[in-house]
């Protein structure tokens, strides 16, 4: 996890981000989304920023498709590529925790690992 002074820079640059949103600054405000997923350990948090720029992205392709930060055909959204890092990230950071449920996962897989599955995590029929 983050120590308390990385978490809130973490928090900061993120209350940032979506400061820089309401005022139209859509560059400012994937830039200050890149830099908190950047100094952020917390997987919560990360998934939060990762809905954030998921959410961006969507309202700017939607409302001002001209934007330059809008995607553009052929093109992947800038802010989609930021939010797949972010839960790459999240992932990485915390590959025990049960996905979406904020929870530890509490018992390990008892399904052996094969080739297809080397953790042994996809349930056996």
């Amino acid at each position: 996890m983050c120590d308390s002074q990385e978490f809130d820079l973490c928090g900061r640059l993120s209350e940032l981000s979506s400061l820089a949103i309401s005022l139209d600054q859509y560059g400012v405000a994937y830039h200050t989304l890149a830099a908190g997923i950047q100094c952020c350990d917390d997987p919560v948090l990360l998934e939060s920023m990762a809905m954030t720029a998921a959410e961006t992205g969507l309202w700017l392709d939607k409302n001002q498709p001209k934007h330059r930060l809008a995607t553009h055909p052929g093109h992947t959204s800038i802010f989609a590529s930021l939010s797949r890092s972010a839960l790459n990230k999240s992932r990485m950071l915390d590959s025990t925790r049960v996905w979406g449920t904020g929870k530890a996962r509490t018992t390990v897989p008892e399904a052996p690992a094969t080739a297809r599955d080397p953790l042994g995590v996809v349930p056996r029929l």
